[in-house]
């Protein structure tokens, strides 16, 4: 199994802001640089200023650039942005360029439809576009949601067992049947499929370098706190209350690359552990995976909602500091739990299907399939809970 790791960032993403910036005062017709500003303020949700920099004209605009803005407008969420999205994003299906971009434009203009309460329209598109391209997991993730939503557990289960027929090969599907199972009362063969009896949990041995295993997580906690592209969140994330850094895999951070090197071999001899297992989610391992990461901090009150990560086919964590828990601490302070969403499978359904907890501790990495749902709960102490997160992406 090879598994590959995220390269260094070389410039930061405030330094490229700040380059972009000064360019397009300098060439303030430049399309070609509005895109460029535009795309990167909208990854750090900076939305007014990147509807400002692309404007209201749509004429001699590219599909591209629609696109980018009906994507910023539907994120921004202001008076009358989803009408605008949808339109935007109509005009980019009429003028795509490639296949791929009209897939695209017709997932957000679904995503505009749902937003504005036209479902029959928006489910329509998705369908389109699973038809056509069984592997486009955002738009299956998008039916099944709102399917989900609507109460309709057998319809997305009949939905998931098409597109394997079909030949999806991402495990979203499998996320998806088995919320459609939870919501129709079948608890054994929801748990089943969940593959939340495959979280794996071990310590990872100190790296050389350092004496000890707390020395290499200050190291790594000195680093992520010195990241320059430190934020608060991240619109379209589960993170509630948290600070993040999307990047940690940065040029000058040798522990975090270190980290990865190290999870990467983890994640190898995991797999290789995983060959026995009759699962579903095992039968459909990649080649290949290619790692992507982000570290995310919380305070006291920090925490993430239920979700998967369903563009992995394993994802994980590895604890870099974790604050001490106090005497009377609730029984799930800071635990990481695994479960179904009650806003997905129902309230009554989540409650029965129960949590799985898992107390977290400094030098923990945990590894779980990424349809697996998950989230955590807020320490309720001072000092930071830092985890480097990942998913491991069909290469």
């Amino acid at each position: 199994m090879e598994v590959l790791v995220p390269p260094a960032l070389a410039v930061a993403a405030v330094t490229r802001l700040e380059v972009l910036r000064s360019a397009i005062t300098r060439q303030p017709q430049s399309a070609m640089l509005k895109e460029q500003l535009a795309a990167l303020l909208f990854d750090r949700d900076l939305f007014e200023e990147a509807a400002a920099i692309l404007g209201d004209s749509t004429t001699g605009v590219s599909g591209r650039e629609l696109l980018l803005l009906a994507r910023i407008l539907l994120a921004r969420n202001a008076a009358s942005d989803a009408e605008r999205s949808e339109a935007l994003a109509a005009q980019a299906v009429a003028i795509a360029e490639t296949p791929g971009q009209r897939e695209q434009a017709m997932l957000a203009r679904a995503r505009a439809l749902l937003r504005l309460g036209r479902d029959d329209q928006g489910l329509d598109l998705l369908r389109q576009i699973i038809t056509a391209n069984p592997n486009q997991h955002g738009a299956f993730r998008t039916f099944t949601d709102r399917l989900l939503h609507l109460g309709q557990g057998a319809a997305v289960i009949d939905l998931a067992d098409q597109m394997v027929l079909a030949g999806a090969s991402h495990p979203r599907w499998l996320g998806a049947r088995m919320l459609g199972q939870a919501r129709m009362g079948d608890h054994q063969v929801a748990r089943e499929l969940s593959g939340i009896d495959l979280v794996h949990t071990t310590t990872l041995p100190t790296p050389a370098g350092w004496p000890d295993l707390d020395a290499f997580n200050a190291a790594l906690q000195t680093e992520a706190e010195a990241d320059p592209d430190l934020r608060e969140g991240r619109h379209g994330t589960s993170s509630r209350g948290t600070m993040r850094v999307d990047h940690p895999q940065r040029a000058g951070s040798p522990a975090f690359d270190v980290l990865h090197r190290r999870i990467a071999g983890e994640v190898a001899r995991r797999v290789a552990e995983l060959e026995v297992i009759d699962h579903p989610w095992v039968a459909a391992r990649p080649e290949r995976l290619v790692m992507r990461s982000w570290c995310v901090m919380t305070e006291a009150d920090g925490y993430e909602e239920w979700h998967n990560h369903p563009a992995g086919w394993m994802s994980g964590g590895y604890y870099i500091a974790v604050p001490d828990l106090g005497a009377g601490s609730e029984d799930r302070a800071g635990s990481l739990a695994f479960g179904v969403p009650p806003r997905l499978a129902g309230a009554e359904a989540a409650a029965s299907f129960g949590e799985t907890i898992v107390p977290p501790f400094a030098g923990m990495l945990a590894l779980f399939p990424s349809h697996a749902y998950h989230r955590t709960y807020p320490h309720g102490q001072q000092g930071r809970r830092i985890c480097m997160a990942f998913d491991l992406e069909p290469g």
